[in-house]
C-alpha cells in the first residue's frame, strides 16, 4: 500500500511473491523500493523518449542527433 508521498509503508507486502525475495532482503540491510522503482521507471521513460525521437519523421536528422546526444 502506498502512502500519500507515493512510498510504500510495507515494501515486503508488495514484493512478497517475487521468487527469492527473502534472500534479496537478507542481503540488503536497506531495501529502497520506492527509489529502485523510480529509477526503473525513469530509465523506461528515457528509452521511450529516445524511440519517439528516432521515429519522428518530421524532425531533421541533425536535430535528432542533437537531441539524442
Amino acid at each position: 500500500m502506498l502512502n500519500r508521498e507515493g512510498k510504500c509503508d510495507d515494501a515486503f507486502t508488495m514484493v512478497a511473491k517475487i521468487p527469492h525475495i527473502t534472500e534479496v532482503m537478507a542481503k540488503n540491510t536497506a531495501y529502497y523500493l520506492y527509489e529502485r522503482a523510480k529509477h526503473v521507471f525513469g530509465e523506461a521513460k528515457r528509452v521511450h523518449d529516445f524511440a519517439a525521437i528516432c521515429r519522428d519523421e518530421a524532425m531533421e536528422q541533425e536535430e535528432k542527433i542533437s537531441k539524442l546526444g
